[in-house]
This record gives C-alpha cells, structure tokens and sequence, in this order.
C-alpha cells in the first residue's frame, strides 16, 4: 500500500501547490494539489490539465475569461491555456491533474 503525501513546490501570498504523484511513481501523469486562500497565479508550462475542485470555491481566469468554481466542479484546460489566475473565496482546493511535460 502506498501512502502519497503532498511536497509543496511552489508559494505565493496567495496560496501554494504541492506535488502528490510525480514522475517518480509514474512517467504517464502528475498529480498537483493547488490550495489558494486569495489570488494565486499558476505558472504553467502543462501540456494539458483536468481541474477537480475538491473544495470551497471562487473562480479561474485565463485568456481573458473568467470561470466560476465549487467544489464538485471539474473542467479540462487545453495546451493553450497559459498561466490561470485562480481566486478563492475564503478557500479554494482544486487536484491539477496533468499530461507528462
């Protein structure tokens, strides 16, 4: 049995991710943990990403368009997709799950 624990890679004022299954478990996924408590900017050269928000909410930006998000909701941002804006209200966790760079 496997027990994934959560490596934080990147901070900022408005919250931080951690990495949860990385190339070192498996080379065909990863699995990031993003959990924002304001405005956090997700600086992303992902191929690809399916978002699960597991909980709270608030709302994404990108390409000039702006998302709502609850927990419960899920969305897939394609290649083009650079450098969401995520905005939580109170709180805001969302997996990031993402194709092999």
């Amino acid at each position: 049995r496997m027990q994934l624990t959560g490596r934080a890679v990147d901070r900022q004022a408005g919250g931080l991710v951690e990495q949860w299954i990385t190339p070192d478990i498996t080379d065909c996924f990863r699995v990031d943990l993003l959990k924002a408590t304001g405005s956090y900017a997700l600086n992303t050269s992902l191929p690809w990403h399916i978002g699960i928000v597991s909980e709270g909410q608030g709302s994404v930006t990108a390409g000039g368009k702006s998302f709502k998000l609850k927990a419960g909701d899920c969305y897939f941002a394609s290649a083009k997709i650079r450098n969401p804006v995520f905005q939580a209200e109170g709180r805001l966790s969302v997996f990031l799950i993402a194709g092999r760079k």
